[in-house]
């Protein structure tokens, strides 16, 4: 026996041929983050990051009932947070309170690792639920940007932000080699080449590591120096 066609009026998004786009909006997330990583060199971490958390958030391209799963969304925005916040103070003000909420949940029993995929899941649906609640709660997202923003504009205009500028961040080869990759902050640049370093709770100390001479970093670096690979890359302007 032929199978019954399942009638039109009972798919949520029927086809309309060419004119519908069947891409899922966690695939459209990830393309538009590939676009913002890929030029995150020429533009500051915040203004990156924020724009990834605003896609991310908002579905501003998307009508309410074709966006993201809201327990995939809180998932992904955790591990977004989680990479924005460590590389930026004023994300880390601005945003800190969305870590900390979704942090809250998940230790009073929201299980983001349900099995959304069912729509029969009946566990599934309480989570996704209070997925949503969470999400609504942390509206409007433009409060969480305009902290960014104040705790960037603050942190500007101390003597320090004004000394040191961010250019790079250290690589290490096969062989051990240190290397320097600069981004275009680091362009026709020269000084003094440095990183920040102190332990968990203690006063960050500065230790020069060699020098940056018109977009050309050349390090002082042994094989054996105690750096991590990542660390950020700082040319300092003379005082």
């Amino acid at each position: 026996a032929q199978p019954e066609e399942l009638p039109r009026h009972h798919i949520k998004n029927p086809s309309e041929g060419n004119a519908f786009d069947w891409t899922s909006p966690q695939q459209r997330f990830y393309g538009h983050l590939q676009r913002h990583l890929s030029v995150q060199g020429s533009r500051s971490w915040e203004s990156t990051f924020v724009d990834i958390l605003e896609q991310l958030y908002t579905e501003p391209d998307l009508e309410p009932e074709f966006r993201m799963e809201p327990l995939l969304k809180v998932q992904i925005l955790e591990q977004v947070l989680a990479t924005a916040c460590r590389g930026s103070y004023a994300i880390q003000q601005g945003f800190g309170p969305w870590k900390l909420m979704i942090q809250t949940a998940r230790d009073g029993g929201l299980d983001l690792d349900v099995n959304w995929i069912d729509p029969n899941d009946r566990t599934a649906s309480r989570a996704r639920a209070d997925a949503q609640q969470l999400l609504d709660r942390m509206a409007p997202f433009e409060v969480a940007k305009l902290r960014t923003v104040s705790a960037w504009q603050e942190m500007s205009r101390r003597p320090d932000w004004q000394r040191y500028r961010w250019v790079g961040c250290l690589l290490r080869d096969e062989q051990g080699n240190w290397s320097c990759e600069l981004g275009a902050a680091g362009e026709r640049v020269s000084g003094e080449l440095g990183v920040f370093r102190g332990e968990a709770d203690s006063r960050l100390n500065w230790m020069r590591i060699g020098r940056l001479e018109e977009g050309r970093a050349n390090l002082n670096l042994s094989r054996s120096a105690r750096q991590r690979e990542g660390r950020p890359v700082f040319v300092a302007s003379s005082r």
